[in-house]
């Protein structure tokens, strides 16, 4: 079912659209590389030239720079003068609808294009001189032209990789972030695997206990919260309650699992109650189970209410059934499988980040390893993942520690940063960089260590 908003013309659709700009200049990153043939009215591509040049510049766009601009190049009396524009301001629509205005203004846009090859093809037809051959071919042509028209180009000319290359050069030369996909909120995270970028597959894996639902938890609450991302939870193993109570335990610094009543846990959640309902994270029906058909089924459903998400996230692997079934040839290679399978139907189909939980069989923790060895980290790069994170427990008596190694990076190759040492502050109820905080906050209380002679976490993730 379409649920996208319809206006009632493509003219109406162009207004709203240039209302919404004027409105919240902040969307202009997303469409600052439209052409202006994008709009069938002459006075809105002028407009929305006029806009252009000013981003462009890196100057506000508002009622007066657009003004200022047409005025100078001799438009704005063409374009209707400051009666259109102030038109146009007061235009209401909601920032969400702007998508559909856009949309619906390409739509247009494909048909009179598409509409221009079939004519000029008619006109070759028409030609007497034209052979049977001739005409075959130009009209494999003209289908072709509007296939790319309907569905983009299949290829992708290296002019047009070199400009985002570009780009990102420069703004790191600038000092910008270099972040391409959504923050992880963990600056040295984004630093090694560019954030979480849409289309790839993460993989989170670790003994049991060494805080690889936790970390996930925490990846999902900071992308909703705030990078205003659509997050999908899908859990095989806690109830949503208790993945909501741990993603609001580390926010409020408060032990909902067994609350206290000297820290007042209702006055924190009676506070957080608006904040909680406008993150956009959904939770998996447990009544459906969990499985690559399901995961499939509710990111599709939510793109249908115009929620694509932008995460997902799966805790964890081993809990989805194996395409060949559940014998000893189904659980060799259960994991890698389903991790195919969730990267081509879900991360490339749905173009968002797909983050999956796995764990070590049991078999595979009866050794003393405390971290990845380099025939650990050579298996990891031949898994079916673009980033692979091992969580590796260190169990020290004073302050035991939590160290997350990179042991693939797709997207920005060059070996093997140093790992970064995570620790569980029983104040805050989370997992946060030891660094951070020895430089902005007080140690931790010491926890009591939990024996554990199990091997390299990710000694085998089957």
């Amino acid at each position: 079912m379409d649920t996208r908003t319809y206006f009632t013309t493509v003219a109406r659709a162009e207004q709203l659209f240039l209302s919404a700009c004027l409105q919240w200049p902040k969307i202009m990153a997303e469409y600052a590389d439209v052409p202006i043939e994008r709009f069938q009215s002459r006075n809105n591509q002028d407009i929305w030239d006029a806009i252009r040049q000013i981003h462009a510049r890196g100057n506000l766009v508002n009622y007066l720079s657009v003004c200022t601009e047409l005025e100078k190049t001799g438009k704005l009396a063409s374009c209707g003068g400051d009666a259109y524009l102030t038109g146009l301001l007061n235009m209401a629509i909601a920032p969400e609808h702007t998508k559909d205005a856009f949309t619906q203004i390409t739509d247009a846009w494909k048909r009179r294009e598409i509409k221009t090859i079939l004519q000029s093809s008619i006109r070759n037809i028409d030609d007497l001189d034209s052979s049977p051959d001739s005409v075959l071919d130009s009209t494999q042509h003209v289908l072709a032209g509007i296939r790319e028209l309907a569905y983009g180009s299949p290829v992708e000319h290296v002019r047009d990789v070199f400009d985002r290359v570009h780009r990102h050069v420069t703004s790191t030369l600038r000092g910008d972030k270099s972040v391409v996909g959504i923050p992880s909120g963990i600056d040295w995270l984004d630093k090694h695997i560019l954030g979480l970028v849409p289309g790839t597959l993460l993989l989170i894996g670790g003994k049991p206990e060494s805080g690889k639902s936790q970390i996930g938890a925490q990846l999902a609450w900071h992308a909703a919260l705030h990078e205003n991302a659509n997050v999908l939870l899908c859990s095989g193993e806690m109830p949503a309650e208790h993945v909501l109570m741990r993603m609001l335990a580390a926010h409020l610094h408060v032990n909902l699992m067994q609350p206290d009543a000297e820290e007042q846990p209702e006055e924190h959640l009676e506070q957080i109650r608006a904040l909680a309902a406008d993150c956009n994270i959904w939770f998996s029906s447990p009544q459906q189970g969990l499985s690559i058909e399901s995961i499939y089924t509710y990111a599709k459903y939510l793109a249908l209410k115009d929620c694509k998400p932008d995460i997902v996230i799966v805790d964890y692997l081993q809990l989805m059934p194996s395409p060949r079934g559940m014998g000893q040839a189904g659980k060799n290679v259960q994991v890698e499988e389903n991790a195919n399978r969730l990267k081509g139907q879900i991360a490339t189909e749905m173009n968002c980040c797909v983050i999956c939980i796995s764990a070590l069989s049991r078999q595979q923790q009866d050794g003393r390893q405390s971290k990845p060895t380099s025939g650990r980290i050579k298996y990891a790069a031949d898994y079916p993942a673009d980033t692979i994170l091992q969580l590796v427990r260190d169990y020290d008596l004073i302050a035991p520690s939590t160290y997350m190694h990179i042991t693939k990076a797709r997207l920005v190759p060059g070996g093997h940063p140093e790992p970064l040492r995570l620790q569980w502050y029983r104040d805050e109820h989370k997992l946060r960089s030891y660094e951070e905080g020895q430089t902005q906050g007080p140690r931790p209380k010491p926890v009591k260590p939990v024996i554990d002679d199990s091997d390299d976490f990710l000694s085998d993730i089957i």
